[in-house]
């Protein structure tokens, strides 16, 4: 119990001093959430974009992809 009451204690200090802030993030932004969540495809692919770097996923299966 006296690790969490010092971290919770030294991140306090921190948003006090302004080293660090805290702001609101809708469940929609949470980008961890397609690593934690099953997630329907439109939201899977907003937030792996935001994560990955990718901005577009191919349709296409992946047999489809080598069969040519």
């Amino acid at each position: 119990m006296k690790n969490l009451s010092v971290k919770y204690h030294y991140v306090r200090e921190l948003l006090k001093e302004r080293v660090i802030g805290v702001e609101y993030l809708s469940t929609i932004e949470m980008i961890a959430d397609v690593l934690t969540k099953p997630l329907v495809n439109e939201q899977f692919e907003y937030l792996a974009s935001g994560l990955l770097g990718i901005y577009s996923f191919d349709k296409r299966t992946e047999c489809e992809r080598f069969s040519k």
